[in-house]
């Protein structure tokens, strides 16, 4: 709901990877590494959420960006918990390792190809495709007929992210006019300076 409501805005400033990097952003950045990581540890998916709406939403950088860049988080995430899991601890449970061995071919093939196909794709249309996938996703959900807790514990995380991306949507609108006028106010410097 909240990247469809991002998209209705209208001449939407995105850039391609994150504005004026400085330190304070790579600390943003990793913490929520570190909270997607928690999520992730219980889900088995969060740290690619976290990330994709991090960089849309707050460094609004565009949709075909962070679209590939949580695709590749994800692998990456789901490779060293693997071998971690299953190397270092030892522990694996073999309905997670029979899970493991009918995704990996699906995912080698689909994850590059999606990427790939993305890239061409404009911006809204990707962003639109990411919506059609979560309704799909909700459609999903549903259909396995849930417990009430489960459904209530699904609107509370809806409602809170909603809450949440909403907020973070505008301190990125404050944050890149800030941003723009900071560099505005450079170049007005600098051809003074010359």
């Amino acid at each position: 709901m909240s990247l469809y409501m991002l998209n209705c805005e209208k001449k939407r400033i995105t850039t391609s990877l994150i504005q004026n990097f400085r330190p304070w952003k790579i600390v943003i950045l990793v913490l929520i590494g570190f909270i997607g990581g928690i999520f992730t540890s219980f889900a088995g998916s969060g740290v690619d959420i976290c990330v994709f709406s991090a960089v849309t939403f707050l460094f609004r950088v565009s949709e075909k960006t962070a679209t590939p860049t949580t695709v590749a988080v994800m692998a990456l995430t789901s490779q060293f918990s693997f071998f971690y899991r299953g190397l270092v601890v030892a522990d694996f449970d073999s309905l997670a390792f029979e899970y493991f061995k009918v995704c990996v071919p699906v995912v080698v093939f689909f994850a590059p190809f999606g990427s790939f196909l993305g890239s061409h794709f404009h911006r809204i249309t990707l962003a639109w495709l990411v919506c059609i996938l979560e309704i799909f996703a909700m459609i999903g959900f549903l259909a396995t007929l849930p417990p009430w807790s489960l459904l209530l514990a699904a609107v509370l995380i809806m409602f809170f992210g909603f809450i949440l991306f909403s907020l973070l949507a505008d301190f990125g609108n404050r944050l890149i006019q800030k941003e723009a006028e900071q560099n505005n106010i450079s170049k007005a410097i600098l051809l003074e300076n010359c």
